[in-house]
């Protein structure tokens, strides 16, 4: 089986990007100039968030990995085996975790974090409209998520000299892929 047709893979991925996002956060909060003058506090509490959003990711992965997750929020988690439940868990978790991590960053900082929790709501909307909306709805987020995808894929390749742009690349593929699998485009109704 193909790494980028395999589901599991997705979990493998998740686990290995909440490592090094948490590692990159810190590193970004306390060494680069953009923070250095910040009060400590705000770097922690900025800090927390992005580790909750990792945890997220985290558990997501190894529930992914091991085809039954932990977490059960709806039936946003309820099928991690199946192509389309990956791509479900996948933009919901992503949904929580940013939400989670963008509340911390705007208690600390304020600002752009606005945005981030607005698209975080909506990619959990995304992927409640996946399971309960009709076929048109299905067609328009499988075209969101299409362009998402490739957007992300164009970010990763931007961001390959960090660490976290490899792993990265790896998921936007493999979600790519299964996005434009049979299964899903039936499922979604691109049929």
């Amino acid at each position: 089986m193909s790494f980028f047709n395999d589901t599991k893979n997705a979990g493998l991925l998740l686990i290995i990007i909440a490592v090094l996002s948490i590692a990159l956060n810190a590193i970004a909060l306390f060494v680069l100039d953009d923070y250095k003058d910040s009060e400590v506090w705000k770097k922690i509490v900025v800090l927390v968030g992005s580790v909750i959003g990792a945890i997220i990711y985290a558990i997501l992965g190894i529930g992914i990995k091991n085809g039954k997750c932990m977490i059960q929020i709806g039936d946003f988690f309820s099928d991690v085996s199946s192509k389309f439940g990956v791509l479900v868990a996948i933009t919901a978790g992503v949904g929580f975790a940013d939400l989670v991590s963008s509340i911390f960053s705007l208690v600390a900082f304020g600002g752009m974090s606005v945005l981030t929790i607005v698209v975080a709501i909506l990619m959990i909307v995304m992927a409640w409209f996946m399971i309960n909306g009709d076929k048109l709805t299905g067609n328009v987020i499988w075209i969101i998520l299409l362009i998402l995808y490739i957007l992300g894929i164009i970010g990763a390749i931007i961001t390959i000299i960090a660490l976290i742009g490899i792993p990265l690349l790896l998921l936007y593929i493999l979600l790519l892929t299964f996005l434009l699998s049979p299964e899903v485009k039936s499922k979604m109704g691109m049929n």
